[in-house]
């Protein structure tokens, strides 16, 4: 079945149930406002990924994840990394139980969906950078650059970095 099919077939009454409307639907893609809040759902075919978004109306709107949903909703549901039949059928079932709230407008869940968003975001980004700091100093420790090492390694939190890295810290204190 297509994905607008199965929204519509699946998702669509849930949110009009309480008091939402489609403001924009195209291919694939359904755009849902209240007075408080706002949800956007979507399949892209190219990488055969689905995203649900909600947020307050007008403001920013956060992608529900597995992550989410488990820590937010205590539901566990997969909605990531699988097929749009299933995505459509867990967004139905956590918008029933305690997702629900959302159709409600409950701004206390929102500000929590924000909340966990937020910390997500920025734990991956940390990892991020400490990923490319890491290979930095990878870098410099393969050129002998040893100065340049110890001022990327002095970046980060010491007490996280695996054992060799610490190791080299010490070698590298030494060699300069």
């Amino acid at each position: 079945m297509e994905f607008n099919q199965l929204v519509i077939k699946n998702i669509v009454p849930l949110f009009e149930g309480h008091g939402f409307l489609v403001v924009e639907q195209y291919k694939n893609y359904f755009h849902f406002k209240s007075k408080i809040v706002e949800a956007t759902i979507s399949y892209n075919e190219l990488d055969r990924t689905c995203l649900f978004e909600v947020g307050k109306i007008n403001e920013f709107l956060y992608p529900i994840s597995d992550n989410l949903i488990k820590h937010v909703f205590g539901l566990d549901v997969k909605v990531n990394q699988v097929t749009k039949e299933v995505f459509v059928d867990n967004i139905a079932l956590l918008l029933k139980n305690s997702g629900s709230v959302l159709l409600r407008g409950d701004e206390s869940k929102l500000f929590e969906i924000k909340i966990f968003s937020e910390k997500e975001s920025e734990a991956y980004t940390s990892q991020i950078l400490q990923e490319q700091n890491l290979a930095a100093a990878n870098k410099a420790w393969e050129n002998g650059s040893y100065k340049e090492f110890i001022k990327i390694i002095d970046q980060l939190n010491k007490d996280n970095l695996p054992s060799s890295y610490q190791l080299k810290y010490k070698i590298a204190n030494q060699k300069i």
